[in-house]
C-alpha cells in the first residue's frame, strides 16, 4: 500500500531537505567546543544499531548515544559500542567532568 499526503490523494512528496534541530546533530556543529557539553550530573549511555547488514557491507554498524539525563538532551553519538568506543570520548572530556557525575545509566546490547 502506498501513503499518501494527507492533504491530498496523491503520494507523499520526498523531502528535499533534512532538518537537523538539535546542533550535534547538523554538520556545522561546533563539536570540538568543550562549552558544548557542559556539566553533567547524570550520563546515560545507549547502543543502537546504525546500518544493516547489505549487499556493500557484510555486518553491522552500531552507535553509542551519550545522554544528559538531567536535563534530557543529546550530548554527542561515536561509532561502535565497545568500551574502547565510550573510553576514548570520556578521556576527550575536560579535566574534572568525569567527577561530577553521580549517576550513570547504561543499555547494554543482548550478546
Amino acid at each position: 500500500m502506498r501513503k499518501t499526503h494527507p492533504d491530498s490523494s496523491g503520494p507523499c512528496p520526498r523531502p528535499r531537505t533534512l532538518e537537523l534541530p538539535h546542533p550535534t546533530l547538523r554538520s556545522e556543529a561546533p563539536v570540538d567546543d568543550p562549552e558544548r557539553i557542559g556539566e553533567v550530573t547524570k550520563l546515560g549511555l545507549d547502543e543502537t544499531s546504525f546500518q544493516r547488514p547489505s549487499k556493500h557491507r557484510g555486518h553491522t554498524s552500531y552507535i553509542t548515544g551519550f545522554v544528559d539525563l538531567a536535563r534530557p538532551r543529546l550530548l554527542d553519538v561515536v561509532l561502535d559500542r565497545t568500551g574502547a568506543a565510550v573510553d576514548s570520548w570520556l578521556v576527550q572530556q575536560p579535566d574534572g567532568w568525569l567527577a561530577g557525575i553521580d549517576q550513570v545509566a547504561l543499555d547494554p546490547h543482548r550478546g
